[in-house]
């Protein structure tokens, strides 16, 4: 996947909200665990002013984007 451009530690998806996009981590909903790579990018992708999710399964990635939609 690097050979093709992407971002070590970069969100699973990128969820095109108006005023501003929303970044998704999808995590297993057991056991997920964030890499330092990926909590070194969430932190700099927040630094920017964007929103960074981590979700621990469908069902937590559901609540939460309801909580904010």
């Amino acid at each position: 996947m690097h050979q093709t451009g992407m971002l070590s530690g970069a969100p699973d998806l990128v969820l095109l909200t108006y005023p501003k996009p929303i970044f998704i981590e999808m995590k297993r909903s057991v056991k997920g665990k964030l890499s330092e790579k990926q909590i070194m990018v969430h932190e700099w992708i927040r630094k920017t002013g964007f929103e960074v999710l981590v979700c621990y399964g469908f069902l937590d990635a559901k609540k939460q984007l309801e909580d904010r939609l």
